[in-house]
């Protein structure tokens, strides 16, 4: 028995020495190869060799090598490149970059005309951003695939994308998903296929899902089947959710068997370290109902290992709800809080975790744009040492030039007096030279000398002028403050409301108006003149003086009425005609008549709309297209007549707070997103909505430019 130790002892060594002999053969390749693509597929079996031991640091450094050398210019190196690289990810868990590399195989290959295998790149790319959370995006890929396949007739690959339709909408609408997964049975024609069984699986899952077990079973088990027919690397997941389906039918010795199986294939393959994690949590808790603790626990101490590994909050906050129960069942009240309160602090963590990444990468942007800006000022100094060393080099050539000079008239000196009259002749005619230079140069240093003198008066006319140019617009910014409703009539006329007012500049072309009529109507709007910063605000002028002497007719009785006053008194004061050379100068606008005494409110609107949520519902009232101003095609404005009721909030605004861009791709905020921001923040106190508005949108513009002015003014009843 000792010798069969001592052999194994030696095998075990022969082989971790024979690993290491092929790593460091593998590092010499990578580091004396001239060839990139010999360079590249020995960076990749080392990265594999580090997986496979678990050497975090070391794998994501070859990985990061990887993706550092110089792309091959074939099109079929290209593909084995990205392919290889997306497996990298897939194996670090690193999603988005695997997105990005399938979106790249895709582009080849539609540029080659490939369609089938553009269709299976992008499919997947698909796939992977339900990985990411991502499922609207997830769907709106696939829905483009489908129509790419109808459209180039393709159709024996509609299969595939029905299955990954299915995956992309299974969290928000699992009716719908179990449809695209049986249509996608439904087009394939080979059983076989990998599509067809999975398709039969997730079918399954979304039965179980709704408590249908008994129902599930049978799609499983074909699935299953299917599998092992073909040898399917896929095994494991049949083997996964049937055991959790096992576990719904109470029958947990078959549940603990199947997951057994399924976490046996994953250790033998060095699966992914997330979902093995998952299935040693998923046992813990098969046991615990089996009660059998003491199992539940040692699973439970892998799973926590594994989570310390990853670093992931999500995994620790599911091995302490799975403590929780175990304890829980053993009746130690104390332990079960205590994990309790862990499980508790690891979900609130998951929010801050995502904060801190947000932070770590605008850091590192902030890293790299310092890096540039450094960058370029060496080069700026490498030129003008540069200068400096060419400089330096005539002058020593010129030095070099007179030393000989002079060593010929010494020469010349001994040689005979003829020689140095001669010499003198020369030397006096450099010397009338280099005094005719030295007077040019005195010259040009004069000129020099009252150029910049005339720059520097220059420079102080222009900063007077702008100083005074501030001045005027700062005292216009007085002006249009003025004419705006202060604070006080705001919280007399109307106590419960906010005014988000954020311009471009320092005068604005976007305003607000409040007035009472009658002690029974208030009059409040929003309107967005042509332009910002000075010619918005002198438009801005004439809509509130406007308003002012409209509002005041007895004829006018509707919020309509009010627009086309307004519309035709623009048209007048600045004299449009409707010539195509003239300036379109106006505003567009969303205007309320509030029924104080029966509660009740008339909307019009020039291409700005009114947004009323009640009871978590939110309604747009839509704005007439057409300006206040002249156009083309002038439609009469529509009065809407609405009930009112407690606690209802009115939303009216410009269109700059919409349209500023930011976020990670530098898109347009977009209305959608703001209609279910105002849903998560209308039941909030007026002055924390306008601080979240406020957050929210410097959160979205990040390092971007304001391009317009913002106004919202939001008015709870």
């Amino acid at each position: 028995m000792k010798s069969y130790f001592t052999i194994l002892f030696l095998l075990c060594g022969l082989a971790a020495g024979v690993a290491q002999n092929k790593a460091d053969s593998l590092k010499n390749a990578v580091e004396n190869t001239a060839n990139d693509s010999l360079k590249f597929d020995a960076i990749v079996k080392l990265f594999q060799i580090y997986y496979q031991a678990s050497e975090t640091e070391l794998y994501n450094q070859y990985l990061q090598k990887a993706t550092q050398l110089p792309l091959p210019k074939e099109d079929s190196s290209l593909i084995y490149r990205y392919s290889h690289l997306a497996n990298m990810f897939l194996l670090t868990n690193n999603y988005s970059e695997l997105i990005n590399y399938r979106k790249k195989i895709a582009a080849i290959f539609k540029a080659q005309k490939d369609y089938k295998n553009y269709l299976v790149q992008m499919n997947g790319a698909a796939y992977y951003y339900t990985y990411l959370g991502e499922d609207d995006k997830s769907v709106e890929q696939l829905l483009n695939n489908l129509r790419f396949a109808e459209e180039n007739k393709l159709t024996g690959e509609t299969s595939p994308i029905y299955m990954f339709l299915g995956f992309g909408i299974r969290n928000s609408d699992k009716q719908k998903a179990k449809e695209y997964f049986q249509l996608s049975i439904d087009n394939q024609t080979d059983t076989l296929s990998p599509y067809y069984f999975t398709s039969l699986h997730e079918i399954g899952n979304i039965l179980s899902a709704w408590g249908e077990s008994e129902k599930a079973l049978p799609y499983y088990l074909r699935a299953l089947n299917i599998r092992k027919l073909v040898n399917s690397p896929t095994l494991n997941f049949s083997y996964h959710d049937i055991a959790l389906n096992y576990k719904f039918l109470g029958e947990f010795e078959k549940a603990i068997s199947y997951m057994l199986k399924f976490i046996r294939l994953e250790e033998m393959k060095k699966g992914n370290k997330h979902d093995i994690a998952i299935s040693y949590a998923n046992l813990a808790g098969f046991y615990i109902d089996n009660k059998q603790f003491d199992k539940a626990e040692y699973y439970l101490k892998k799973s926590l290992a594994l989570a310390e590994q990853l670093q992931l909050h999500m995994l620790y906050q599911l091995n302490y709800s799975v403590f929780t129960q175990l304890y829980r069942a053993k009746k130690d009240y104390k332990k079960a809080l205590e994990n309790y309160s862990l499980q508790i602090a690891y979900g609130d963590s998951i929010d801050q975790e995502e904060t801190t990444k947000k932070i770590a990468e605008l850091d590192k942007k902030y890293q790299v744009e310092k890096k540039e800006t450094e960058i370029k000022l060496l080069q700026k100094e490498k030129e003008a040492d540069n200068a400096i060393i060419q400089k330096q080099k005539i002058i020593g050539l010129a030095i070099t030039a007179v030393l000989v000079l002079l060593v010929i008239t010494a020469v010349t000196f001994f040689k005979g007096r003829e020689r140095q009259r001669k010499v003198n002749q020369l030397l006096s005619e450099k010397n009338t030279e280099v005094n005719q230079q030295k007077e040019e140069i005195e010259a040009q240093a004069e000129f020099l000398a009252r150029a910049n003198l005339a720059i520097t008066k220059q420079k102080e006319e222009i900063e007077r002028s702008h100083k005074k140019v501030q001045s005027s617009i700062t005292y216009a910014s007085r002006i249009q403050q003025a004419l705006l409703p202060s604070g006080e009539t705001f919280s007399q006329l109307l106590p419960q409301h906010f005014v988000f007012y954020k311009p471009k500049d320092v005068v604005s072309g976007d305003f607000y108006y409040l007035k009472k009529i009658n002690e029974q109507y208030l009059v409040v709007a929003v309107a967005d003149c042509t332009g910002h910063g000075v010619p918005g605000a002198f438009v801005s002028m004439l809509g509130i003086a406007f308003l002012n002497e409209i509002i005041g007719k007895k004829e006018v009785k509707t919020a309509a009425q009010v627009l086309e006053y307004l519309r035709t008194q623009v048209k007048t004061s600045l004299k449009q005609t409707g010539d195509s050379q003239e300036a379109k100068d106006g505003m567009d606008i969303a205007l309320c008549v509030i029924d104080t005494q029966n509660l009740s409110l008339q909307f019009a609107g020039a291409y700005n709309p009114l947004y009323l949520i009640r009871n978590g519902q939110l309604t747009d009232y839509k704005a007439t297209k057409s300006p206040i101003g002249v156009y083309p095609k002038e439609k009469p404005f529509e009065n809407n007549e609405i009930k009112l009721q407690k606690n209802d909030m009115l939303y009216l605004f410009s269109d700059g707070y919409i349209d500023q861009f930011g976020g990670e791709r530098g898109m347009k905020f977009f209305a959608r997103k703001f209609r279910e921001l105002l849903l998560t923040i209308a039941d909030k106190p007026l002055a924390q909505q306008k601080q979240l508005l406020n957050q929210n949108i410097e959160n979205w513009k990040g390092n971007y430019e304001q391009i317009d002015d913002m106004l919202i003014l939001g008015v709870r009843i």
